[in-house]
C-alpha cells in the first residue's frame, strides 16, 4: 500500500529525531565530563559546554530561520555531526587555556593570548580544511549533500565565532 510507505518514512524520521535529541542528551554531559577531566576547571568546562550548546542551537536556528528547513531526516543526521564539530575547537582551546597557567600566564588576558598563540593556528587550519571539505559538497547534484555542505560550513563558521568571540 502507498500509505504503508508513508508511515515507514514517518517512523524513520521520528526515530532519527529521537536519536538527535538522545545524542544531545548524551553528548552534553559527556563533553562536560571530558572537559572537567582535561581542564580540571569547572568554570571553563561550564563555559565550554555552554558554547557548544549555543553553536548547536545557532546552527539549527539558522536552518529554520534562514533556510526555512524543518527538522527532518537530513537535519537529524547532520545534527549529530554538528555536535562533534562544535565540540572540537572549544575543547582544544579550553585545554590550552587551562594549561597556560603552568606556563606563567595567570591573568585571563594572558591565558587567552597564550591559547591563541599556541593553538590558534591549529584550530584555524582545522576550520579551513573542514569548511573546505564541506564546501566541495556544494558541487554535488543531490540536495542532501547540499544540505550537508551548508550545515558543515555554517557549523564551522559558528564554531569559529563562538570560540573567538565568546569563549576566548
Amino acid at each position: 500500500f502507498v500509505a504503508e510507505d508513508i508511515f515507514r518514512r514517518y517512523d524513520l524520521a521520528s526515530e532519527l529525531l529521537s536519536s538527535l535529541f538522545s545524542g544531545c542528551a548524551i553528548a552534553a554531559p559527556m563533553s562536560f565530563l571530558v572537559l572537567i577531566l582535561s581542564t580540571k576547571n569547572i568554570i571553563v568546562a561550564v563555559y565550554a559546554v555552554y558554547a557548544v550548546a549555543s553553536i548547536v542551537f545557532c546552527v539549527l536556528g539558522f536552518c529554520k530561520s534562514a533556510m526555512n528547513w524543518d527538522l527532518g531526516v537530513g537535519e537529524a543526521i547532520a545534527g549529530v555531526i554538528v555536535i562533534g564539530y562544535s565540540v572540537d575547537y572549544v575543547v582544544h582551546l579550553a585545554h590550552i587555556y587551562c594549561e597556560a597557567r603552568h606556563h606563567g600566564a595567570h591573568t585571563r588576558a594572558d591565558r587567552a593570548q597564550f591559547a591563541l598563540r599556541n593553538m590558534g593556528s591549529t584550530v584555524f587550519a582545522g576550520a579551513i580544511t573542514t569548511a573546505g571539505s564541506g564546501a566541495i559538497m556544494f558541487l554535488c547534484f543531490f540536495y542532501f549533500f547540499f544540505k550537508m555542505a551548508l550545515l558543515i560550513t555554517v557549523t564551522i563558521a559558528y564554531s569559529f565565532l563562538f570560540f573567538l568571540g565568546f569563549f576566548i
